[in-house]
Formats: structure tokens, C-alpha cells, sequence
């Protein structure tokens, strides 16, 4: 069986199997315009050719207007970051000033049960609470342990170095030490960022 001058042209499936072969389509076009006899045919392949090729510049013009609003849902979708982002991407897209991006904000319950423990409390007798302190080193954050573990809480630290615990349970307070709001903003961020994904992951499970 002879044939395949043109990698099988006429078999291409769609849309997709004519991007794979668009240099064949260029030939086929071309050979149909020496012909002399088909000439309506060579024009309606040319225009097939031109149509393509627009809408590839089209699509990869639109790509790289949407890619950073994509990505930012799949991520807010995924747990793997929050609604924030995709308002931040929509803003760049509309050449708007981004949000002001908020750090992260205690609980009504997580302010009382801090500012409960600003008072010393019994060693014993009273719940125990899992508190999360933001510490802008594991020295920083150490030292805020002290306190609250002699006033009956389960304290786990995270800075920027260590990043969340993995597997960590949702804690029941988030305390940040007085170094940890002097780092850079953008690192802050990071390690609020997480926490939020962290407990976006907990509470589906």
C-alpha cells in the first residue's frame, strides 16, 4: 500500500490532529495551488492553515493572561492555598491594585484564650490547649514556650525555617512572638499561608 506523502493528512482528527500536522497542511495547500485545477480547493485549505495559526497566537495570547488566574483557583481548590490568591490574580488581570493582603487574624475564641493566658494560671486543674507560636526562630519561639507550657498548654512552634508541622492537629490557639511581626512581611506570608492551607486540610478531613 503506497501513500503517506503528506504523514496521512486526511486522517487528522480534529482540531488537535491539525495543529500536529500543520506543515503537511501547508504542503497539501500548496501542491493543491500548483495544480491549476484546484484552485477553490488550495484557497479553502489556505484559509483552514490561516484560521489555525490565528487562533494559536489568540490562545497563547489569552494563555498568558489567565495562567496566573488558573493556577490560583487549581491551588484555592486544592487546599493548597486560599481565596485571596485568586482575588489577587483577578486584580493583576484587570490592571487593578491588588488587595491589601491581611496577616493572619486570631479567632474570638483564640484572642480570649490569649488573653486568658497573659494572667499565670494553676499547673494543673485546667484544660490543656494546643497553641501554635509563629516565631521568627526556633531560639524566638522557644522562649515563648516557657510561659505557656507552665500555664497547662501543648505548644508546637513553627517559623519560616521549619514551616508547619506536618500532620499537625488544628491548634486551639495561635500566638505570635514580638520578633516574629518584625521579619519581613513576604516571609510572614509564607508561613501564614501555610497555616491557613493547613487548616483548610484539616477541617475536610
Amino acid at each position: 500500500m503506497s501513500g503517506g506523502s503528506f504523514d496521512y493528512l486526511y486522517r487528522a482528527e480534529g482540531l488537535s490532529g491539525l495543529l500536529a500536522q500543520r506543515h503537511h497542511l501547508k504542503d497539501m495547500a500548496d501542491t493543491l495551488a500548483r495544480l491549476g485545477y484546484a484552485a477553490d480547493a488550495a484557497t479553502e485549505t489556505h484559509a483552514l492553515l490561516a484560521n489555525i495559526d490565528a487562533a494559536d497566537v489568540h490562545a497563547d495570547a489569552a494563555l498568558a493572561r489567565l495562567a496566573r488566574i488558573w493556577k490560583a483557583v487549581e491551588w484555592w481548590k486544592s487546599y493548597d492555598s486560599d481565596e485571596d490568591d485568586v482575588r489577587e490574580a483577578l486584580a493583576v488581570y484587570r490592571g487593578e491594585t491588588p488587595p491589601e493582603r491581611k496577616n493572619y487574624r486570631l479567632t474570638p475564641d483564640e484572642a480570649a484564650a490569649v488573653e486568658a493566658m497573659r494572667t499565670p494560671a494553676p499547673t494543673t486543674g485546667g484544660p490543656t490547649r494546643l497553641v501554635l507560636v509563629l516565631g521568627a526562630n526556633t531560639l524566638d519561639a522557644d522562649a515563648a514556650t516557657d510561659t505557656l507550657a507552665a500555664n497547662s498548654q501543648k505548644v508546637i512552634i513553627a517559623t519560616p525555617e521549619t514551616g508547619i508541622p506536618h500532620g499537625m492537629p488544628l491548634p486551639d490557639v495561635v500566638v505570635t512572638t514580638t520578633e516574629y511581626q518584625d521579619i519581613d512581611v513576604a516571609i510572614r506570608e509564607r508561613l501564614e499561608h501555610e497555616l491557613r492551607r493547613t487548616r483548610a486540610k484539616r477541617r475536610r478531613q
